[in-house]
């Protein structure tokens, strides 16, 4: 038996259903409810824009195609330079909501609104940034909409082309927001993410993925992320709290690569047990150390959540084991020492002595073959007799094993 007790977690990272433009009138997705399951036994921190919990999202689903195709606007690109002040207004009306800055933030939920009261106002500094980066070429106007779209904007546009460009805010029908960057219609730079469902992000964005570091919040799963993005995974170094299936409070910190724990990192427990050591898949696998909240130790390899290979496991009061494991139970050649000069060394199988060894109690020694912890023959007749009528038995247990020495007086 492992120890998947501390490794089936509750803390996929949900989604964040940001405002997700269509790409043309006959072309309409709609954010999907988010019916994604909590999975026991991996953490697929991916950030799901679109609610699902699969591994990949669509290329044409994701927040990559969060553009305006405006096939009309753009073919007549240049048009845009060579027209008066006028006659661009008139075109940029008939798009527009008319909505004032005022009813603009009405389309705000409340749900939003607490999360951003709790935040506090987007970084400032990174907005000023932004916006002196963008300021050639872009014109500030009411909130517009375009035909082909159920989304409503407030910002920056390039007049070249009719493209989101520099800083904004979009809202989508169900109410979810993003404010901040934009690059070509994209979201990009930096900016915050925040969905009605309670989940948010914010930090630094690239041609509209999550990329860079930033901080994303899952509501559901009471999951925080501080740390490094790649393509919409937790991809670098990061910093994860967030509960397993047992409620205990999980912090994790070290690497990750496409949404796992790969590489190095500490995983702590609530109930004051902690590993420390390398991942892969998100499971504990290479060489790792577990302290458990009792003072027990193991230190050596893993693999699959189980202690595999060579390691150490101690257990106090001069308990110690050194050897081979298969699975979490001992296997293989190892030494058992139950006392400051009592030991077994010798073959395992099963957790149990089986095979040639020997056991040394008192500084006196019998080498025979053991069954399942019994001593079944000696290896030479000659040998004193001190465990003739002695059984090893061997408790089985994940960590709680001990060795019990019965003798007749």
């Amino acid at each position: 038996m492992g120890i998947d007790c501390y490794c089936n977690f509750r803390s996929e990272p949900g989604s964040i259903p940001v405002p997700q433009l269509d790409n043309s009138a006959n072309n309409n997705k709609k954010f999907r409810k988010n019916n994604s399951q909590s999975n026991d036994q991996d953490v697929d921190n991916k950030i799901s824009f679109n609610n699902t919990n699969e591994q990949k999202l669509e290329k044409n689903e994701d927040i990559n195609n969060n553009d305006i195709n405006n096939n009309d606007n753009n073919s007549n690109n240049q048009i845009y330079n060579n027209l008066t002040e006028s006659e661009f207004e008139k075109i940029i009306n008939e798009h527009s909501k008319g909505l004032t800055e005022e009813k603009f933030f009405l389309l705000v939920k409340g749900k939003i609104k607490e999360i951003e009261t709790e935040l506090g106002d987007i970084n400032q500094s990174k907005k000023k940034d932004y916006i002196s980066q963008k300021n050639q070429n872009i014109i500030y106007k009411p909130p517009l909409y375009f035909s082909e779209s159920k989304y409503t904007y407030f910002g920056t546009w390039s007049r070249q082309n009719l493209q989101k460009e520099g800083w904004g805010i979009l809202i989508d029908e169900k109410g979810n927001k993003y404010e901040g960057g934009f690059k070509s219609d994209k979201i990009d730079g930096y900016g915050r993410l925040i969905s009605i469902n309670g989940d948010y992000y914010e930090g630094e964005l690239k041609m509209g993925n999550i990329e860079g570091t930033g901080i994303f919040f899952s509501a559901e799963k009471e999951m925080l992320y501080k740390g490094s993005f790649k393509n919409n995974f937790f991809d670098g170094n990061g910093h994860q709290t967030y509960q397993n299936i047992d409620n205990q409070k999980i912090i994790y910190e070290g690497e990750f690569k496409i949404g796992k724990r790969e590489g190095k990192g500490k995983l702590t427990f609530s109930d004051g047990n902690y590993y420390e050591g390398e991942f892969k898949n998100d499971k504990f696998e290479g060489e790792g150390y577990f302290k458990y909240k009792d003072g027990r130790e193991y230190n050596g390899y893993w693999k699959n959540n189980e202690m595999n290979g060579k390691g150490e496991f101690t257990w106090g009061d001069n308990k110690k084991y050194n050897g081979e494991y298969k699975d979490s139970r001992r296997d293989g050649f190892g030494i058992y020492y139950f006392g400051e000069n009592d030991y077994y060394e010798g073959n395992w199988l099963n957790n149990l002595p089986h095979g040639e060894g020997k056991i040394c109690n008192d500084g006196k020694t019998i080498e025979g073959y053991f069954r399942f912890g019994k001593l079944l023959k000696k290896k030479n007749n000659n040998q004193n007799k001190l465990l003739s009528s002695k059984n090893i038995q061997i408790e089985n247990g994940n960590g709680n094993d001990y060795m019990r020495r019965k003798s007749k007086k």
